[in-house]
């Protein structure tokens, strides 16, 4: 989808949000089309941060059959993998504001780190280095007259807006390397907020016919496969295609790993964590893939990559709930073996076997994951009898 973060706005329009923002010219430099005029609204911080939290979206909505989504951009997701999950329920894509029921947001809508020149794909960025034409500069108005001159001459497309005198112009600092030195245009590190026209076109349409804003949580849970990563034999499945010396098996493993539904069941973490500790590789050679890439942020994989052995998988789990007793069972004897190779694992102490000789020494799990063990079983043995 191609975004004109220029797009027009209606005074009209304009009038019925409820916040302050100046219209500011802004001079940037495009690689395929050369110099070029577009317009931002500059905003204060406060506003600033709350446009940028209402574009995010909830999660207290859903999408429904026929309804037309306007996807942000931004968006960490696959564009052919939203408008696959929305066919299958029957709604559609639209590149059109006018036409959307739903809004798709994202956390992703600023540019939070300007440095040449801000992401035209964004709709919204902060700065606090930025180039500016000074209008009280020169002693008289020449100056300002020759910057105009030369941005009409030099700059593509429409340059009508250009009326510096009455408004200010923003330049970033790709378009200053490519026009000739003028004294007005001066350089400042205050900080300034801006929002693109398709921004507040956005929020304008938001308000005015009560679109809902849904974050990217809700693709997470719903555009997936109907493959559950929580389910062994899938788990299985995936480890076997990936293991193989065939590159073709390999990238079909990927493909349905990257599809497959990642939920809060306790086995979908346990099983990444198991993939990434054999096939990390697979995925992060991959990484520029966009299916791939999101799948990394979504699923945990660069921490559960830094976690080396089961002891610290299990004392990871445990903290963020994702630990069963099944599970813990399950990696109790790595554990074990983690620490009879001089490897202190923290799970067992090292004590003295009763009635026999002070030389014989054993292994005993530690107080804490006894007591675990035991309330686990106890809570089992509730719910079954329920």
């Amino acid at each position: 989808m191609s975004y004109n973060p220029f797009i027009k706005i209606e005074k009209e329009e304009l009038a019925k949000l409820t916040f302050t923002c100046e219209f500011s010219n802004y001079l940037y430099y495009s690689e395929s089309k050369g110099l070029q005029l577009g317009s931002l609204f500059e905003t204060d911080e406060d506003t600033y941060d709350k446009i940028q939290k209402v574009l995010e979206g909830r999660d207290d909505t859903t999408i429904k059959k026929k309804d037309r989504v306007y996807i942000l951009p931004g968006n960490n997701l696959p564009r052919p993998r939203i408008k696959e999950y929305l066919r299958s329920i029957g709604a559609y894509l639209t590149s059109d504001i006018d036409k959307a029921t739903v809004i798709a947001g994202n956390n992703n809508i600023e540019d939070a780190n300007m440095v040449q020149q801000a992401k035209i794909a964004s709709m919204m960025f902060k700065t606090s280095d930025y180039r500016y034409v000074d209008k009280h500069a020169a002693n008289d108005d020449d100056s300002v007259d020759r910057f105009i001159e030369d941005v009409k001459y030099y700059a593509a497309g429409d340059t009508s807006n250009l009326d510096i005198p009455n408004i200010s112009c923003i330049i970033s600092e790709k378009a200053n390397c490519n026009i000739a030195y003028h004294s007005v245009v001066d350089y400042s590190n205050k900080d300034l907020y801006f929002i693109y026209p398709l921004t507040l076109k956005v929020l304008y349409k938001a308000l005015s016919k009560k679109l809902p804003i849904i974050n990217q949580d809700y693709f997470t849970k719903h555009a997936h496969s109907d493959l559950k990563l929580s389910d062994p034999e899938v788990y299985r499945s995936i480890d076997s295609m990936l293991r193989s010396s065939d590159d073709t098996n390999i990238e079909l493993g990927v493909e349905i790993l990257v599809h497959a539904k990642i939920d809060n069941n306790p086995y979908s973490k346990y099983h990444i964590w198991k993939l990434v500790n054999e096939h990390n590789w697979a995925l992060t050679s991959r990484r520029h893939d966009k299916n791939v890439k999101y799948f990394l942020e979504v699923s945990d994989w660069n921490t559960l990559n830094n976690l080396y052995g089961p002891d610290d998988y299990v004392n990871w789990a445990d903290n963020n709930e994702y630990l069963n007793i099944e599970i813990f069972k399950k990696l109790l004897p790595e554990i074990y073996e983690v620490e009879i190779r001089n490897q202190s694992s923290g799970f067992y102490n090292l004590v003295k076997a009763e009635g026999i000789d002070c030389m014989n020494i054993c292994y005993t799990l530690n107080e804490v994951w006894v007591n675990y063990l035991k309330q686990e079983e106890n809570d089992k043995q509730i719910i079954e009898s329920v």
